[in-house]
């Protein structure tokens, strides 16, 4: 760490300060990520849903008109 002040001129705790900020960046990454993969998740579900119960509709239509 101190070879790495001496190249950049920068102190120790502005070197800190910058870590941190980039691993706050990877970790707000991470969360936005799961964030994103959670609600695609969700719209997903909610389309299986909506196709699963237009089917049955659609199905029972069919055996609707098929007994007359």
């Amino acid at each position: 760490m101190i070879r790495l002040c001496e190249l950049t001129g920068l102190s120790q705790a502005d070197l800190t300060e910058i870590t941190s900020f980039v691993m706050g960046i990877h970790i707000a990454g991470v969360f936005a990520g799961n964030v994103f993969f959670w609600a695609a998740k969700e719209a997903f579900r909610l389309c299986e849903k909506l196709t699963d119960l237009f089917f049955d509709r659609l199905f029972k239509y069919i055996r609707k008109r098929w007994h007359r």
